[in-house]
């Protein structure tokens, strides 16, 4: 006997097969639906993840080598653009250590100091003392008037390495600077290489150099350093 499942008017309805075979096709189909799901949030917490690595590893490389441009920059100008002779700092690091210092703490790590005046501040401000260092895997920066005690600042964490070497008008390069380490020449410029991984895990292909649950980024650039020819 056939079995088969009628509506209240009578008329012939599905059989028990045909029930099973359409849910079997629903749940295929459901199936895949959830799959696709699955995997564009995947890819999108791929794509997010790695846009925060590298804005993280750019911003940090952006301040660093502005603050490195920057170092013994004597000059200072009003909101109107006029330079302004009467504004007095130490100079930089009171003639011990330069305008820039940079320590060699490991193969990956180094902390920099610079000092120079910026207009972004009142008069009275103007003289500042910029430090980065690295605490644990994270990179920090100070940025305080001359003189003041440093107050560090997170700026980007899961650091894998923050290195800068400088390069001397004489073609020297050193991983440890003051002023005195060019040999009656100067600081010319300096490279900066920063990279970082991922704070997640990812299921994007490892990259080289990488754990394998991460994504990494990595940033290396040279930055002229004007105004240390005349330190």
């Amino acid at each position: 006997m056939r079995n088969t499942i009628r509506g209240e008017s009578g008329n012939s309805g599905m059989t028990v097969v045909e029930l099973l075979i359409a849910g079997f096709i629903l749940v295929i189909i459901l199936g895949a639906a959830a799959a696709f799901l699955s995997q564009q949030a995947r890819m999108q917490q791929n794509i997010q993840t790695r846009s925060e690595l590298q804005d993280r590893v750019r911003v940090s490389m952006q301040l660093a080598t502005q603050d490195l441009a920057l170092a013994g920059n004597s000059v200072y100008l009003t909101s109107s653009g006029a330079k302004d002779n009467t504004v007095t700092w130490p100079f930089c690091f009171d003639g011990g250590l330069g305008c820039l210092t940079v320590e060699n703490v490991n193969a990956t790590t180094s902390v920099i100091a610079v000092r120079y005046l910026s207009s972004q501040f009142t008069s009275t401000d103007a003289c500042r003392d910029v430090t980065y260092r690295v605490t644990g895997t994270v990179l920090e920066r100070s940025d305080v008037p001359c003189e003041d005690t440093a107050s560090f600042i997170e700026l980007a964490p899961d650091l894998l390495e923050f290195k800068v070497k400088v390069i001397c008008s004489n073609g020297n390069v050193y991983e440890e600077f003051d002023n005195t380490t060019c040999s009656g020449a100067y600081g010319r410029s300096a490279s900066i290489s920063i990279s970082a991984q991922s704070q997640w895990p990812h299921n994007a292909a490892p990259d080289t150099n990488c754990p394998a649950d991460r994504l990494c980024f990595a940033m290396a650039q040279e930055v002229l350093i004007p105004n240390m020819k005349g330190q």
